[in-house]
């Protein structure tokens, strides 16, 4: 059985304004951004 991986790595960044998710492989790289807050509206609780 192959397998063909489809990201060779995932990066993730935590701030105050929100998560970042990064991931790639050797042709292509892919970003998302998922906001803490949403129109004054509480998406991710920050834990400390």
């Amino acid at each position: 059985m192959n397998f063909i991986p489809i990201l060779t790595g995932i990066k993730i960044v935590a701030t105050k304004e929100g998560v970042t998710l990064t991931g790639s492989d050797s042709d292509i790289s892919i970003e998302s951004f998922i906001p803490t807050e949403e129109n004054d509206n509480p998406r991710i609780e920050c834990m400390s």
